[in-house]
């Protein structure tokens, strides 16, 4: 009996062990300033980009990118492509390589629509959701983490509403609950956080994960330290 409870006490020692040093490091409510500032400034930046993709406010959306994206990609491209672009998909497009990439740019800048199949232009709407046919209700920040070289930060949220279940798995019109949960990647530009430079997600098997767009420098992000700041104490009153 003692050897049983001296294996225990040994056990639970080791997994308490573990948990302290994978644990993330928390200030609870003592943020320090420097960082409870940059919170507050994320907080309002993600709500109102948020908005901006829900109404496709492109002018908007657009200018929130990174600047050396603005640099190789224009608006017109942009919203093309419902802002799902990174700075190098263009010269990346096998159009480019075979030397009829500026031909398409040109195509582009000449009809900024894609068309349906009876031709008829499709208008440009912003894709925040995996689910197309979502309607969100509520909107929630989850958690804001910033790296502690103040350079980076990550910002979390979660969706509520209503959606259709997809018509390829259902025949006929069925309404679901719909939850999305999404991270923002930020960086700060000359003293402004802008997105930072994202690509589209082709190393991550499952298409949930697929759907949504990574940093191009995703292993060097997995490697950075965050801050966490509870959202709560960011939204102030």
């Amino acid at each position: 009996m003692k050897v049983f409870r001296l294996f225990n006490f040994i056990l639970l020692t080791i997994l308490c062990g573990i948990g302290v040093l994978y644990s993330l490091p928390s200030y609870g409510d003592n943020v320090p300033q420097a960082f409870l500032k940059e919170a507050k400034t994320l907080y309002k930046l993600e709500e109102d980009y948020y908005h901006r993709r829900l109404k496709s406010d492109w002018n908007a959306i657009y200018a929130y990118q990174h600047p050396k994206l603005r640099e190789n990609i224009t608006l017109d491209e942009f919203k093309f492509y419902d802002g799902r672009i990174g700075r190098n998909f263009l010269l990346m497009n096998p159009l480019h390589v075979s030397g009829a990439g500026q031909q398409f740019r040109e195509y582009i800048k000449k009809h900024k629509h894609k068309v349906d199949m009876l031709g008829f232009p499709i208008p440009h709407k912003y894709r925040l959701f995996k689910n197309p046919t979502t309607r969100p209700k509520t909107f929630q920040i989850t958690n804001i983490d910033i790296s502690k070289n103040g350079k980076y930060a990550k910002v979390g949220f979660v969706v509520t509403g209503k959606g259709l279940f997809p018509p390829e798995i259902w025949r006929g019109v069925k309404e679901i609950p719909v939850k999305e949960e999404i991270t923002d990647f930020w960086e700060k530009v000359d003293g402004q956080w802008k997105l930072t430079l994202l690509q589209k997600n082709l190393n991550i098997s499952g298409s949930d994960k697929k759907f949504f767009m990574i940093p191009e420098n995703s292993k060097h992000w997995d490697h950075m330290e965050f801050v966490s700041i509870d959202p709560k104490l960011a939204k102030g009153k």
